[in-house]
């Protein structure tokens, strides 16, 4: 999933749904020292999990879809890499595009 990215040179990464952290460990590994990375999970008790599997994460219980206050928190305006675990094809439409828009805005020109 995360082949060919260049992670270890990312300013920032995020992970959109990444559930148990079946990919997390994974992109933690391929990121820089000095990366910011960002877990947005919806399901309290996986962003519970995550946190205390991963600690060099900062992971948030919350929506997709708000991927901008997240960043713009960090003191970042734009993402490198956004990474997607999100169950696409089940979330409503409205979701869908609320989120695609989301991060059609943070993702940086590169």
């Amino acid at each position: 999933m995360i082949k060919g990215f260049s992670l270890r040179s990312a300013d920032t990464v995020v992970e959109l749904g990444p559930g148990t952290g079946a990919f997390t460990g994974l992109i933690l590994e391929g990121i820089g020292a000095q990366t910011t990375f960002i877990a947005m999970e919806l399901d309290a008790i996986n962003a519970r999990n995550l946190k205390r599997r991963f600690p060099r994460v900062m992971v948030y219980n919350e929506a997709a879809e708000r991927i901008g206050q997240y960043l713009a928190f960090h003191g970042k305006r734009k993402v490198d890499y956004v990474i997607c675990g999100l169950p696409w094809a089940s979330l409503p439409i409205p979701t869908q595009q609320s989120t695609l828009n989301a991060v059609l805005k943070s993702l940086s020109p590169n």
